[in-house]
């Protein structure tokens, strides 16, 4: 049996046994699934980590020059979690980018690079600006445990 045979075999019996065997047709239809991406999540090489000198607007603007140059076929990107402003213990406090990060802001990342976006959230932090608690438009459970976690 081929590896990815047997894989594809033991997913459709756990979605057959949890009556979801309609969802492997729904992953076909999933971008993020079907096609290639850039990742910078735990683990790749430019994780919390830049061309040296540069921002990560730039890094990455040249990362899709390389991919395409070298005829690597990505088709959208992961952003981790350094990009966004951070709140007690490390959650989101505000799930912008940064100025520093992207300088002309993440639309001219895309406009360079034309891949979609896939968007890393760690966790909201107990001081997120989103929830009513902290002047925000939403609710949220937050949590006053020492977690500071709050769930919206």
């Amino acid at each position: 049996i081929h590896p990815a045979g047997a894989a594809l075999g033991w997913g459709d019996l756990l979605l057959k046994n949890g009556n979801n065997a309609d969802k492997r047709k729904q992953s076909r239809t999933d971008f993020t699934v079907n096609y290639l991406a850039y990742s910078t999540d735990n683990g790749a090489y430019y994780y919390y980590l830049t061309e040296q000198n540069k921002t990560y607007q730039d890094t990455l603007i040249d990362i899709k020059r390389y991919a395409e140059a070298e005829g690597i076929p990505y088709r959208h990107w992961l952003m981790d979690s350094w990009w966004y402003f951070k709140g007690d213990k490390n959650g989101v406090k505000n799930w912008t980018a940064m100025p520093s990060i992207f300088p002309d802001g993440i639309d001219y990342v895309y406009n360079r690079t034309l891949w979609p976006i896939v968007a890393h959230n760690r966790y909201w932090s107990a001081n997120t600006d989103y929830a009513k608690q902290n002047g925000g438009d939403f609710d949220f459970c937050v949590e006053h445990d020492g977690s500071q976690m709050a769930v919206p």
